[in-house]
């Protein structure tokens, strides 16, 4: 998780709570089901010192402005333009964002899911998959097919088609209060239930531990939200926890009795649907982006 969001929970000494999911046996034993063979510890933390997991994106034996282009030049963008939304969102929840913030705020939200180890190595592994059923050029070795990953991924994030719908969405910045149960986040944050589509369709994102991000087609769950701001927290916090697989963060511990009750319950939500993944996958193998080629 980029420092910049995490760092609207670090208000005791600029640090905050980290609730890390460690295995206690055989990592290889270890499951979602098997809740015994975990436990969940608290730390606290500086916003840098948790949430990250080195070389996540990088591509073994490319020169090194192509191993970690990913990174370098694609999502620090979207954080960029990311940490921009959210300051302005905190400080002036009325004013709208302009175009470049309110597209960049989606792209964000879009990137979410591929901010864990799982999601990166089910790309790749569908990229894989893909090659061994598809003929390939002979240059098609594992190296490019990792970049074919991340190409996918670039293509998910820049989806022509949910940027316009997520962008288009009513946006509402929900302040639940100090009295509500303080916000968690977590590796899996993102609540979206239900197809982009649908007119029921939501997304909400804690953005500090008293404000929700709210996006939807109309104005019902941001209304209900504020409206019962204890419920609120309650809901989202229970939905944040179940869908994390390994952390957690909070401003401090006393949600620890929570976190160990709750903390992995939900399977993840499918990245990409099937039709995504065939246009993604497409586009992928038509072309690399061309700054992963390019010259520093």
């Amino acid at each position: 998780m980029p420092v910049f969001y995490l760092k609207q929970w670090a208000v005791q000494n600029s640090k905050l709570c980290e609730y890390k999911r460690i295995c206690t046996s055989n990592p290889t034993l270890c499951s979602v089901d098997g809740a015994d063979e975990f436990r969940i510890m608290p730390r606290r933390t500086h916003p840098e010192g948790t949430g990250w997991l080195l070389d996540l994106y990088k591509v073994e034996g490319v020169p090194e402005r192509v191993a970690q282009s990913f990174e370098a030049a694609f999502m620090r963008l979207v954080d960029s333009n990311a940490n921009d939304a959210l300051k302005q969102m905190l400080a002036d929840p009325q004013t709208p964002l302009d175009l470049r913030l309110r597209v960049g705020w989606t792209r964000f939200l879009l990137s979410l899911s591929f901010r864990n180890p799982e999601a990166v190595g089910l790309l790749r592994a569908h990229m894989v998959d893909m090659a061994n059923a598809r003929p390939l050029h002979p240059e098609a070795d594992p190296i490019v097919r990792h970049l074919w990953a991340l190409a996918l991924m670039e293509e998910i994030i820049n989806n022509v088609n949910l940027v316009p719908v997520i962008a288009g969405m009513q946006w509402r910045i929900v302040n639940l209060g100090p009295e509500s149960p303080p916000l968690l986040t977590s590796d899996r944050p993102l609540l979206r239930p239900y197809g982009l589509n649908e007119e029921r369709a939501y997304i909400a994102l804690p953005i500090n531990s008293m404000t929700l991000f709210v996006a939807e087609h109309g104005d019902f769950y941001g209304r209900s939200f504020a409206g019962r701001p204890d419920e609120a927290a309650n809901f989202v916090n229970l939905h944040t926890v179940q869908q994390a697989k390994s952390l957690v963060w909070g401003k401090g511990d006393e949600q620890l009795a929570f976190v160990r009750e709750n903390m992995g319950r939900l399977p993840d939500f499918p990245i990409i649907t099937a039709e995504q993944r065939r246009e993604a996958v497409n586009a992928a193998q038509a072309r690399l982006p061309r700054h992963y080629l390019a010259a520093p």
